[in-house]
């Protein structure tokens, strides 16, 4: 009878184990801002994602994959790498990272975004509307 106990133990272990909904293959969904000031109201998409960045610029994406975001007829891209950096925990972008080697294009992009503001206050961070997406 004991080694009946053990042996019905073990096979509910491995059931159980075998069960398990974790899978090593399943990625985490990350987090990040985007941010001038915090831009909030930009449409993203991402091969597995898609939204609206919150009203603190947040977005949603799984590392690995590029990030679009859709300004009217307007796409920039970006790879995910350039938003995470497991070394320093970077989980923000910013319009400096769209154009690395062209401080003027970052700064151009950066004035496009407040001049979209719905409020002309970009120290509140930066809303865009309805009319842009």
């Amino acid at each position: 009878m004991t080694n009946f106990k053990v042996l019905t133990t073990i096979i509910l272990a491995l059931l159980l184990t075998a069960c398990s909904n974790t899978s090593n293959n399943e990625q985490d969904v990350q987090q990040a801002q985007f941010i001038d000031s915090a831009v909030s109201g930009v449409s993203y998409f991402t091969p597995t994602q898609s939204g609206t960045t919150d009203e603190n610029g947040f977005f949603e994406y799984l590392e690995g994959e590029t990030i679009t975001f859709v300004f009217g007829e307007y796409q920039v891209s970006i790879p995910s790498s350039k938003v995470s950096n497991s070394l320093t925990s970077k989980k923000y972008i910013t319009p400096y990272d769209f154009f690395v080697k062209d401080d003027n294009e970052a700064i151009r992009f950066a004035l496009f975004l407040q001049t979209l503001d719905n409020d002309n206050d970009s120290s509140n961070g930066i809303q865009l509307g309805d009319s842009i997406n």
